[in-house]
């Protein structure tokens, strides 16, 4: 399973404010649990891992023509096989419309 909650900050609007295009900006931060099992035990394993992470996100769209989104995680939970590190993941989305 995969929890995630999010809390975001009220959007605005640097360009459209100006009248310039009809633009919308947005910052948030998430925290997600989750948990996955082996459906067969492998031997000198655990039967299952769970796993936490929080991080930031940000949107950025001009509607309809771009969307923008890049979140940033820190794993809050070392991983099985990890020797105790904990990793950290970054994600860029970009979408564009015509």
């Amino acid at each position: 399973y995969l929890l995630r909650a999010q809390l975001f900050l009220p959007e605005f609007n640097p360009l459209g404010k100006a009248g310039i295009v009809p633009d919308r900006m947005q910052f948030g931060l998430f925290y997600d649990h989750g948990y996955a099992r082996d459906v067969d035990r492998v031997p000198g394993t655990t039967l299952g891992t769970r796993t936490e992470g929080t991080g930031i996100s940000f949107t950025y769209d001009i509607r309809p023509y771009l969307a923008v989104r890049v979140d940033y995680g820190w794993q809050l939970r070392a991983l099985p096989g990890a020797n105790g590190r904990k990793g950290e993941l970054g994600a860029i989305s970009v979408t564009v419309g015509f």
